[in-house]
């Protein structure tokens, strides 16, 4: 046998050996890496529908300016950034509502920009005091703020049980009760529900209480407010309602509808004057994108969990067996 029979067995050996401890060792750490959120993320979602909305360059003049059947398109932007380690990652998550009837500055209708730490693992916020900042005002700095639950996504492999959800209107969080399978574009997604009801938002925000003139009240308010001798304080009332369907493997949002009352008035359920009203649905276009994604992670998954280590492990038995056989030849032939 050729001289060199005894390395090429000895290269063998060795080459099936690291490549049979590689499928060993990736298959103990690749269902652990893909169960976490990845420090990449990337999401974008458009949401559509039509509403009535409180001009509030009005709160100044003589008659408060209420539109309705206003055409709104709300984009949320959601993107990993520093910092972020094996455990934890920070998103940032951009929010415009904007009318469609307007254009340019005049067709912002609302914006926040909110950074917030969560566990990789879990997809919750982080236990720290300050896990959260919230900007929204353009030019002004942030506020830091504490998320609670849930914000811009569920964990891999969710669960058909409720999550507690932070909504960033209200600045605080309430449960996400799950209500049954469904599907999106011919993927199965589990359906979670959570409704707010008459949160005085100037319970976080101060800015959320804001000075009418009576005269500029509309003639739906309540009478003791449109007597009134001086400007009435108002506070903002804030409910909501809202659907989302989870593709459960990635933990991806593939489709969701929300419907948003807010109001100005002195106490819970008494309104004055109606500032936002509301109801939205993610676009077909953002849907499909969303199931692209979540299909992305599917594929990603099994090649993890289940191509590479099989290949590993089916080239490294392979090469020992040859080794062996190339190094039992090559004594028989001694």
């Amino acid at each position: 046998m050729s001289k060199t029979a005894k390395p090429m067995g000895v290269l063998l050996l060795a080459l099936g050996a690291a490549l049979v401890a590689f499928a060993v060792t990736w298959g103990l750490l690749a269902p652990k890496s893909a169960s976490l959120l990845p420090l990449d993320y990337e999401a974008k979602t458009v949401a559509q529908g039509t509403g009535t909305l409180l001009d509030p360059a009005s709160l100044d003049s003589e008659r408060l300016r209420i539109d309705e059947d206003v055409p709104l398109t709300r984009v949320q932007q959601v993107l990993s950034v520093e910092p972020g380690d094996s455990d934890v990652m920070t998103a940032q998550i951009g929010t415009t509502l904007s009318r469609d009837d307007r254009e340019g500055a005049e067709a912002l209708a609302g914006a926040t920009v909110q950074r917030v730490s969560v566990d990789r693992n879990s997809a919750l916020a982080t236990d720290d005091a300050a896990n959260s900042s919230l900007q929204a005002t353009a030019g002004e700095p942030s506020t830091p703020i504490r998320a609670d639950g849930l914000t811009f996504a569920w964990p891999r492999n969710a669960e058909r049980r409720d999550y507690p959800f932070f909504d960033v209107e209200a600045r605080r969080s309430a449960p996400m009760e799950f209500t049954g399978d469904g599907d999106v574009d011919g993927t199965t997604a589990y359906i979670y529900t959570q409704e707010l009801s008459d949160i005085d938002k100037s319970e976080e925000d101060p800015s959320a209480v804001v000075s009418v003139d009576p005269g500029a009240l509309p003639e739906s308010a309540p009478e003791q407010l449109r007597d009134s001798d001086e400007p009435v304080r108002l506070h903002t009332f804030y409910s909501a309602t809202r659907t989302v369907f989870v593709e459960p493997d990635s933990g991806r949002v593939l489709k969701a509808e929300e419907s948003v009352h807010e109001y100005l008035g002195e106490n819970p359920g008494e309104e004055a004057v109606t500032a936002k009203d509301y109801s939205l649905e993610t676009s077909p276009e953002s849907s499909r994108q969303a199931v692209a994604a979540a299909q992305e992670v599917a594929d990603n998954t099994r090649l993890a969990e289940t191509i590479i280590p099989w290949v590993a492990g089916i080239a490294g038995g392979a090469a020992l067996l040859i080794g062996v056989g190339v190094q039992f030849l090559r004594k028989r032939r001694i």
